[in-house]
């Protein structure tokens, strides 16, 4: 009776229903804030559980800063762009001598479905407008962006939502087709050459057989 009873506690133990994902299980909840200072020595930061990265190398700024980065839950939207993750870095304006590097991880389940990894950049909100940031760049093995900041804005991680892998493949299909056709025709352009430049030694050597 005792086995059966923990048999029972078992199964029901597996069969229970898991309660679906929260904002909590995000890599960066929205509406969630961390702070850190810096002086003039500058230094490495790690924000959100070590997800966000901030390097700011040493006179980037004359004198102590309190710098926020809080998680946005409503960016301001850009319907060719599919947010990945969005901040808030403050204080709003703040201006560095030297630029700072912000890496900003995130997971493929957090990816649209069908979109191309490579086309992630890191964007900077200017005005109402977002603009990838120069240099950004997007590192697919370790599943992180990066980039150079020399101003505070809303700094957001985004991939460009009209890429996608099945848009790549039927590309590189045309340019098959293409390289197969133009191909064809260099075989058939160099065999007539060939059958002519045949044709010319036989008559430089008087056979009129032709």
């Amino acid at each position: 009776a005792i086995i059966c009873f923990f048999i029972v506690l078992m199964f029901s133990g597996c069969t229970e229903e898991q309660s679906p994902p929260t904002n909590a299980d995000h890599m960066f909840p929205a509406g969630m804030t961390e702070t850190f200072s810096v002086n003039s020595t500058g230094g490495d930061f790690s924000l959100f559980d070590d997800n966000l990265q901030v390097t700011v190398p040493p006179d980037s700024v004359p004198q102590n800063v309190d710098i926020t980065v809080s998680t946005i839950e409503s960016p301001v939207d850009d319907p060719s762009l599919a947010m990945i993750a969005c901040f808030n870095f403050g204080p709003d304006g703040q201006t560095f001598a030297q630029p700072i590097e912000v890496i900003i991880h995130y997971t493929i389940s957090e990816l649209p479905a069908g979109v191309d990894e490579s086309t992630i950049k890191v964007y900077v909100l200017n005005g109402s407008t977002w603009e990838p940031i120069v240099g950004s760049s997007v590192n697919q093995l370790m599943h992180y962006a990066v980039a150079d900041v020399s101003h505070f804005s809303d700094i957001a991680v985004c991939v460009s939502s009209s890429s996608s892998t099945d848009t790549d493949e039927d590309s590189s299909d045309n340019g098959s087709d293409n390289d197969s056709n133009n191909s064809a025709a260099q075989y058939w352009f160099k065999a007539d050459m060939y059958f002519y430049d045949y044709k010319d030694l036989r008559l430089n050597d008087n056979d009129h057989d032709d």
